[in-house]
C-alpha cells in the first residue's frame, strides 16, 4: 500500500481573448495542487522589457486546488501559478535540475520561456506546453521509494499522447531514494506521472523444519521451539534499499528474439539457441538481421549475485588478513593454508566465527605441543553449557634408561 502518491502533469498554456488558461494531462484528477505564497519578499524575472514577480517564500502546510481550465487575465498571475506549482511539486519531493545547452529546465527557466511566447503575439487559441521535466523526471524523497512502473499498479509514466512510455525507450536509474526515469527517443516525453512511493520494509521466513529435522512450530499440538538464534552481519551504511554496492545482479532473463519488436543498444536476445547483443538501436523488423547483431558468449557468464572487477581487485587487498576471514570464499582457504589452516570441525562445533577460528588457530600453532593448548577451551560458555574437564600428565618411564 503506498504511502504517498506523486501527480506530475506538463501544464498547458492557451491564449483566450480576456487572458490565458491552464490545463494538465491527467484524466482523474483535472486539477493543479499548487502552494499557497507567504506576502513579502518577491522575485523579479525578466524577459526583453517585460518584467513579473513571483513569490520567494511559501507556506508548507498549506496548498490549494487550481482546476482545468482556469483563467489568468494577465502575464503576472500565470507566472506566480506556475511559480506556485513548481513548489509543490519540489516539497514533495521531485528535482528539477536538467541541463541542456547550459540552461537548466527548472520553474524559474519555464516562467521566462512563457513571457517569451506571450511577446510572441500568438492568435487566440493558440497553446504552449510548458514541461521541465520533459526528458528527466527525478524524484529523491527522504523514507520512501518509488514503486516499481506498472500501469495495473496505477504506478505509471505517459508520453504526450497519455500512452504508457515503453521500457525500452526509457532507462531507470535508482540509487536509494533517487528515482530517475531518462526518455531514450526522441518522439516521447514525460507528460503525466502517477508514482506512488512506499517505506522498504524486510522480512525474514525459517524453514519450518532444522538440518536435524527438528519441528520448529506444530501447527496442530502447538509444541515449538522457544527461541531461535540468528547470527549475521549487517555493513554499517546499508539503509534497508534493493542495491549491492561493488556487485552486479545477473538475473538470467535473456528471452528470445521477437518479430516486429524495438530493441535498444546492448540488448541481449536469444536466437537459434545463441546469445546475440544489439550493437545499435534497432527498429521493429519482421526478420532477424545478423549484420546489426553480435554474437556473445553469455552463456558461459555465471548468474546471481556477482562481484564487479573493482570489487575482485579491492579484496586482494585482504587475502591474508584473519580480521576479515570468510571462509565461505575460495581465496581465503587458500591463503589461510600458508599456515596449514583447514576448516576444523571442533571450531565450528563450539560456535565460533570464521574470523574466530582462523585466530585461534594462529594462537594454536604457536604453542602446539603444551599444556596451554590442551586448557585452551576450558570454562568455555557455548550454548550447550559451559566446558569443564581436567587434564593429567601421565609420566612414563624409559625401560631403555636412556
Amino acid at each position: 500500500v503506498p504511502e504517498d502518491r506523486i501527480i506530475y502533469s506538463s501544464v498547458i498554456v492557451q491564449k483566450t481573448s480576456e487572458g490565458y488558461t491552464v490545463w494538465g494531462n491527467s484524466q482523474s484528477k483535472p486539477t493543479f495542487t499548487i502552494a499557497v505564497p507567504k506576502p513579502g519578499i518577491r522575485e523579479t524575472l525578466s524577459v526583453n522589457d517585460v518584467s513579473v514577480e513571483v513569490s520567494k517564500n511559501y507556506f508548507e502546510d498549506k496548498t490549494i486546488e487550481i482546476p482545468y481550465g482556469t483563467l489568468f487575465y494577465s502575464l503576472q498571475g500565470v507566472s506566480e501559478f506556475l511559480r506556485s506549482y513548481g513548489v509543490y511539486l519540489v516539497s514533495q519531493g521531485m528535482i528539477f535540475d536538467y541541463i541542456e545547452n547550459t540552461v537548466t529546465y527548472n520553474w524559474n527557466q519555464i516562467i521566462l520561456e512563457f513571457i517569451n511566447w506571450a511577446q510572441q503575439q500568438w492568435e487566440v487559441g493558440s497553446i504552449i506546453n510548458l514541461n521541465p521535466a520533459a526528458k528527466v523526471a527525478t524524484v529523491n524523497r527522504e523514507g520512501l521509494v518509488v514503486q516499481p512502473l506498472t500501469i495495473q499498479q496505477q504506478n505509471f509514466i505517459l508520453n504526450q499522447n497519455l500512452v504508457p512510455i515503453q521500457q525500452q525507450n526509457s532507462a531507470v536509474i535508482r540509487e536509494q531514494e533517487s528515482f530517475t526515469v531518462k526518455i531514450l527517443s526522441n518522439g516521447d516525453t514525460v507528460a503525466l506521472t502517477n508514482l506512488n512511493l512506499s517505506s522498504m520494509e524486510h522480512a525474514i521466513v525459517f524453514d519450518n523444519y532444522t538440518i536435524f529435522n527438528d519441528t520448529i512450530y506444530n501447527l496442530t499440538t502447538g509444541l515449538r521451539q522457544n527461541r531461535l538464534l540468528l547470527q549475521g552481519w549487517k555493513t554499517g551504511d546499508w539503509r534497508g534499499y534493493v542495491d549491492a554496492q561493488g556487485f552486479i545482479l545477473n538475473e538470467d532473463n535473456v528471452i528470445s528474439w521477437e518479430p516486429n519488436v524495438k530493441y535498444a543498444k546492448g540488448k541481449i536476445v536469444i536466437y537459434k539457441d545463441k546469445y546475440w547483443v544489439a550493437n545499435r538501436l534497432i527498429e521493429p523488423q519482421a526478420e532477424f538481421d545478423k549484420q546489426i547483431w553480435v554474437e556473445t558468449d553469455y552463456d558461459q557468464i555465471k548468474v546471481g549475485l556477482l562481484p564487479n572487477p573493482s570489487t575482485t581487485a579491492f579484496e586482494s587487498l585482504y587475502y591474508y588478513d584473519s580480521f576479515r576471514a570468510n571462509f565461505e570464499n575460495d581465496t581465503d582457504l587458500l591463503s589461510f593454508s600458508l599456515i596449514g589452516y583447514r576448516p576444523r570441525q571442533y571450531l565450528a562445533d563450539a560456535d565460533l566465527s570464521d574470523i574466530t577460528q582462523i585466530n585461534v588457530y594462529k594462537n594454536i600453532v604457536r604453542e602446539k605441543g603444551t599444556n596451554l593448548i590442551a586448557n585452551a577451551f576450558k570454562k568455555a560458555n557455548l550454548i550447550q553449557g559451559q566446558i569443564d574437564y581436567d587434564i593429567k600428565e601421565n609420566w612414563f618411564r624409559n625401560i631403555f634408561g636412556v
